[in-house]
């Protein structure tokens, strides 16, 4: 666990929550939409949290660029494809690479302290590649998926991606290694805004309680608009 802790952002009805387990994998075929660090099973649940409050509201506005998906689409782009009704009078117009005013209306941060006692596993580090290898090696070339990627965090096949999860979570299940609450890597789309996946069971880290700290984030706060500056994303009423 980092020192000065990890962050999560999102609504305040599910930030503090784990989630049910994403759906198993059910295609041969590259999976290049949808969940990324979860279990191809379906059997535990994922949380990314990150190192820092701009990374973790960074994750939150992403979704908002004008190019986010492998076929240049954006998050904006397919909301509109979606709707087929007009937008109730005063709603604000859905524009790619702005961030929608509501979104601050229900955006808060949880930050979880850094003293709990737990690791992550590195998924860049030399080590990890070498076991991953070994135990995913024939079944990646089985599904015609080849080796590996030498950095994971940008794999685009979700079924390589949630095929490392599930086998890093039986590999630490005994806990030789100590207690791991899950893994660490490099974060997307800015490579410094470091990632940590927390899994459940087991549940090692608290998204809530007397010493975890809950803040909403206004549309002003200093995390919010550097996470918009590194984006290049526009906020509400910036020019």
């Amino acid at each position: 666990m980092p020192e000065s802790g990890i962050y999560r952002a999102g609504r305040w009805v599910d930030v503090e929550q784990f989630p049910p387990p994403a759906p198993p994998i059910a295609t041969n075929r590259p999976l290049l939409d949808g969940y990324r660090w979860e279990d191809s099973a379906g059997e535990f649940s994922t949380v990314k949290c990150s190192g820092s409050a701009e990374a973790a509201i960074g994750r939150v506005f992403a979704r908002y660029r004008a190019r986010v998906f492998v076929d240049g689409s954006g998050i904006i782009d397919r909301m509109k494809r979606f709707f087929t009704a007009e937008p109730d009078p005063g709603d604000p117009e859905l524009v790619a690479g702005e961030v929608p005013p509501d979104v601050f209306e229900d955006l808060y941060l949880v930050h979880i302290p850094g003293f709990a006692p737990v690791v992550f596993v590195d998924i860049h580090a030399p080590e990890t590649q070498e076991a991953l290898e070994a135990e995913l090696g024939p079944a990646l070339r089985a599904l015609g998926a080849g080796t590996l990627s030498a950095n994971l965090a940008r794999e685009k096949d979700r079924r390589i991606t949630r095929l490392v999860m599930r086998t890093l979570h039986t590999l630490c299940s005994t806990g030789r290694v100590g207690p791991v609450a899950g893994v660490r890597c490099a974060g997307q789309p800015d490579a410094n805004w470091e990632a940590f996946i927390l899994w459940a069971p087991p549940r090692l880290v608290a998204l809530s309680g007397d010493t975890v700290g809950f803040r909403w984030v206004a549309r002003w706060d200093d995390d919010a608009v550097a996470a918009a500056t590194a984006l290049d994303i526009k906020l509400p009423g910036s020019p």
